[in-house]
């Protein structure tokens, strides 16, 4: 609590003043359409990739990405250990990662 006083000082001092994040107000702001078609058809190409993946990893994914569970969740729900969920969730997004590059090599980016 300190620093954060001492900080806004000195700032005051030097006569800083904040500036809005044109971004974040953007985040804030904006909510997504749902009906968008870009954006229908970017879960149409999630959805087609996700069916590539065999059903473990599938599972693993979804229960991870889609419906933010932690990986003890995700264990507890498969009954196996958090291992298995971790090497799973490798396993099964690198295969995803490459399934999307498969069907738009020019949208993803390479790391």
């Amino acid at each position: 609590m300190v620093r954060v006083n001492a900080n806004w000082r000195a700032r005051r001092w030097n006569q800083e003043t904040p500036t809005p994040d044109a971004d974040l107000h953007h985040q804030r702001h904006h909510t997504p359409d749902e009906n968008d078609p870009a954006r229908l058809d970017d879960r149409l190409i999630v959805l087609k990739a996700l069916m590539t993946l065999p059903v473990r990893q599938r599972q693993v994914v979804v229960l991870r990405f889609f419906d933010d569970l932690s990986v003890d969740a995700v264990a507890d729900v498969m009954g196996c250990s958090t291992g298995t969920v971790k090497s799973q969730s490798a396993k099964g997004l690198t295969k995803l990662r490459q399934a999307l590059e498969a069907t738009e090599p020019d949208r993803t980016s390479t790391r």
